[in-house]
């Protein structure tokens, strides 16, 4: 018996259990955790790399919508899909509103002092602390979509296909 070095044994794969594979819950928790962390961890490294002591308060407002609109628009069902982009516009608006409200209320009542003498001599307050809240707000949102998104029977929804386009032999005659 000839042996291919490497080969797989066992069944193998299709795309389509992939695909049903990866929209399990457990796993739509990952993706939410990741999508929303890594947005708002880069959207808010970035404006602290910009202004390190501080950003004015406007541009905190406007990255915190930026990160409620990005994980809206990114998380859930993929914007590319069929039909989905309509869905990933609507969630990006409404994460503005999401985003810039996290980020009052956090700066109204739940404004602590972290310890971070790593960035900053000082201890600062939980609302300036871009890199540290901003990943908080995208996955706090990212989870929200994306486990309410549908899961797997949304996944089934857009790979059906189209409608069949009628044939010459669909045609009766009498």
């Amino acid at each position: 018996m000839l042996e291919v070095v490497g080969a797989r044994s066992g069944p193998r794969i299709g795309f389509a259990d992939r695909q049903a594979a990866f929209h399990n819950d457990d796993m739509r928790f990952v993706v939410g955790l990741l999508k929303g962390g890594l947005l708002g961890g880069a959207l808010g490294a970035g404006l602290w790399a910009l202004f390190p002591a501080g950003a004015p308060a406007f541009l905190e407002y406007l990255l915190y919508g930026l990160v409620g609109a990005a994980a809206g628009a990114i998380c859930g069902t993929p914007p590319w899909r069929r039909g989905a982009w309509i869905g990933a516009v609507l969630k990006g608006v409404v994460g503005v509103g999401v985003g810039i409200g996290i980020y009052v209320l956090v700066r109204s009542y739940v404004n602590v002092p972290i310890p971070l003498t790593m960035f900053a001599p000082d201890q600062r307050l939980l609302s300036h602390e871009y890199f540290v809240l901003a990943p908080i707000v995208g996955i706090a949102y990212g989870l929200l979509i994306e486990l309410d998104d549908g899961g797997s029977r949304a996944a089934e929804q857009y790979a059906k296909p189209t409608a069949r386009k009628k044939d010459v032999e669909d045609i009766k005659v009498d």
